[in-house]
């Protein structure tokens, strides 16, 4: 095991007003727990609601990590990276669900984003925001080449703009980072 309890982040059900805590233990697990009102205390109620599952998961190593949970049209859409940022193979997958904490979630088939181009192991992503513009984006890091070493001095923030089929969230540019 290496990197331990990684990457937190907070999402509020529209509809309830109930906060939820999700991170993921790196690098294979992502979990989601129930904060207080205040949002300062997990209050037992945790789950595991992912795992590698997807052959473009697992490529070389079996990853899920970076969750970034928002919610659309009552709908919780859960991004989050899998495979590895070092070699290149690092993307961004999509699972949609119900209740964080007693729904089940579906896997899209295949990633929402990947390289493509000059920048490769796109993953890490944002929850989506709307620009000035009015558009909305997803922020994300990519490489511009594979980095063995881990010193992250090729890995860049980039920008998206993401559209909407439904309640489900689509990259523009076919879901490749150009």
């Amino acid at each position: 095991m290496f990197g331990g309890t990684i990457d937190p982040s907070v999402v509020r059900n529209p509809l309830t007003g109930q906060l939820y805590l999700f991170w993921a233990l790196q690098a294979t697990q992502i979990w989601v727990g129930r904060l207080s009102p205040d949002g300062l205390t997990l209050d037992g109620h945790i789950r595991r609601v992912q795992t590698p599952s997807k052959p473009w998961e697992c490529h070389p190593t079996c990853t899920v990590e970076a969750p970034a949970p928002f919610y659309r049209g009552g709908t919780l859409n859960l991004l989050y990276s899998a495979a590895s940022t070092w070699d290149g193979s690092y993307v961004v997958g999509l699972a949609l669900g119900t209740d964080p904490l007693t729904g089940t979630y579906r896997k899209l088939d295949q990633p929402v984003l990947r390289g493509g181009g000059r920048f490769i192991a796109t993953g890490s992503p944002s929850q989506p925001v709307i620009g000035p513009d009015g558009q909305t984006y997803i922020l994300y890091h990519a490489l511009t080449s594979p980095d063995p070493k881990h010193v992250s001095n090729r890995r860049l923030l980039m920008i998206a703009r993401v559209s909407w089929m439904g309640d489900q969230l689509a990259v523009n540019g076919n879901g490749r980072a150009e």
